[in-house]
């Protein structure tokens, strides 16, 4: 599979359409749990590819590997449930909490995330035999939170200056912005995996699509 930012976008557009639906018994719960969960859903979606290479027990190993990331979304709930929490006394200024919960949360996620691949490729003996082998690999990916951050200040912005605009659906906006903020993040990210018996010592470098 690969990441279709469409289906993210529609799972938290159904988020906020379940809120309103709850009417007076809405909670922040549905809201954290929904959009963590909406967004953990998608990140296991993803396609991971990596290009592997190393000196391994049985020689010279290249290779390339396929894979997945398990991720945990009560890393995200956990900080999104904090801002909510503290913006239900604030005045002003919640959107900056909320924005930066966003980045904290998924930054959180990549950050406990573990990347499992499967390897094939050629290994060359000591005495310049090649032959197949295959195996697997597990690592993590390393992400930015600045761009998840800004992107979410963006729409929050625009947001605000569409307060009161009957024409302007501010949940299908907010939907689409997190959508396309979550997908470059983890798009952007760096992987790298260290490859199980018997590939051990080949190192992975790739990416998540």
């Amino acid at each position: 599979m690969a990441f279709v930012v469409t289906k993210l976008e529609n799972d938290l557009k159904k988020v906020f359409s379940d809120m309103k639906d709850a009417g007076e018994n809405v909670t922040i719960d549905m809201f954290t749990n929904g959009v963590a969960q909406a967004c953990a859903d998608f990140v296991q979606t993803g396609s991971v590819t990596t290009v592997d290479a190393g000196a391994i027990p049985a020689g010279a190993f290249t290779g390339s590997g396929t894979g997945q990331i398990t991720v945990q979304a009560s890393l995200l709930k956990s900080a999104l449930d904090i801002a909510c929490n503290a913006m239900s006394s604030m005045t002003e200024g919640g959107d900056d909490v909320l924005a930066n919960a966003l980045g904290s949360g998924m930054f959180a996620m990549s950050g406990a995330a573990v990347v499992d691949t499967n390897i094939v490729g050629t290994v060359v003996s000591p005495s310049g035999v090649p032959s197949p082998l295959s195996g697997t690999g597990k690592g993590i990916i390393v992400c930015v939170q600045a761009s998840l951050v800004a992107s979410m200040q963006a729409c929050f912005n625009v947001m605000k200056q569409n307060a009161g605009n009957d024409q302007f659906d501010g949940n299908s906006h907010f939907a689409s912005e997190l959508s396309k903020a979550v997908l470059t993040y983890w798009t952007s990210g760096t992987i790298t995996v260290n490859g199980l018996a018997p590939l051990v010592g080949s190192i992975g470098s790739g990416t998540v699509a």
